[in-house]
């Protein structure tokens, strides 16, 4: 099997290396570790005009139709600029769990506004008392309406 990037992979990772050294200066982490959101927002809607947050969503959902493999190049790049950001969270976790999960009303709803970087979503583990089990759950949801509890990793 060859390993070795495919020539659009090249591209990916050479735009990344590129846009990334242009926009994430060392003291850009620095600053956003004492941001409450942890990420810039306007270099988050950047990033999703390239096509990043919407890199595992099919192009029919307005993604950019990519592959894990292209998740892992550009994850590299981002290490190597010391970006922090949504990215794995939203990009990666989130949006594989909906393309998994997600019913087709689920994912024509969610995914293009994933893809357009427009939202985000993530994860909420883990309930205070520290359980996993379904038995510690203690989150609740009016529906619709608003989530009620509170998950320690998120």
């Amino acid at each position: 099997m060859d390993f070795r990037p495919s020539p659009a992979q090249q591209i990916l990772i050479s735009t990344a290396r590129a846009f990334l050294r242009q926009h994430c200066p060392p003291e850009l982490a620095q600053r956003l570790a004492l941001d409450a959101r942890g990420f810039d927002e306007t270099l988050w809607r950047r990033m999703a005009e390239l096509g990043w947050a919407g890199l595992l969503i099919p192009l029919e959902l307005g993604g950019s139709g990519g592959s894990l493999l292209d998740v892992i190049l550009l994850t590299e790049e981002m290490g190597r600029a010391g970006l922090p950001g949504p990215f794995v969270p939203s990009a990666v976790v989130a949006t594989s769990l909906v393309l998994a999960a997600g019913s087709p009303a689920q994912h024509k709803r969610l995914l293009p506004a994933l893809a357009a970087g427009e939202r985000l979503a993530t994860l909420a583990l883990v309930e205070e008392s520290g359980s996993f089990e379904l038995d510690g759950v203690t989150l609740t949801c009016a529906v619709p309406g608003p989530l009620t509890g509170r998950k320690l990793f998120v």
